[in-house]
C-alpha cells in the first residue's frame, strides 16, 4: 500500500470517528463559502483535552475541500516574538527565505485561513 493511500485511509477513518462540535464545524464551513467573511477571528477555547486540536484538524480538512489555502501554526513551537511568528508563517506558507509572509499574503486574492493551535503560548505578542 502506498504512503499516500494509507494517509488517505487514515484521514477518512479519523473523519468518521470525529463526533460533536457540529455547531463550530457548520459555522466555520459557512464562513468558508460565504461571499463576505462573517468574521476575521474565530476563537475556540476550553480546557485541555476537549478536542480543540482535533477540531482545528477538521477546519483544515474543510479548507482543503473548499480549496481555501490554510496555514497551521502551533504556539508551543514558536517563540512569542513577532520575528519568530513571521518566520513560522513563512515556513508554513512554503516561502523562500527572502520572501516575507506579509507581502505574500497581501498579493493573494481570495480567502485564506490561519489556524493557530495553543495560541495562548503567544499571549505576550
Amino acid at each position: 500500500m502506498s504512503a499516500s493511500r494509507l494517509a488517505t485511509r487514515l484521514s477518512l477513518a479519523r473523519q468518521r470517528h470525529f463526533v460533536g462540535r457540529e455547531a463550530e464545524r457548520q459555522l466555520f464551513q459557512s464562513a468558508l463559502i460565504a461571499p463576505d467573511s462573517p468574521f476575521a477571528v474565530l476563537h475556540i477555547h476550553g480546557p485541555g483535552g476537549i478536542g480543540k486540536t482535533t477540531l482545528l484538524g477538521e477546519f483544515l480538512l474543510a479548507c482543503e475541500r473548499e480549496h481555501v489555502p490554510a496555514y497551521v501554526l502551533d504556539g508551543r513551537e514558536i517563540e512569542p516574538t513577532p520575528e519568530a511568528l513571521l518566520e513560522a508563517l513563512r515556513v508554513a506558507m512554503g516561502l523562500s527565505p527572502e520572501d516575507t509572509p506579509i507581502e505574500a499574503l497581501a498579493q493573494c486574492e481570495g480567502r485564506q485561513v490561519l489556524l493557530i493551535d495553543t495560541y495562548e503560548a503567544l499571549v505576550s505578542l
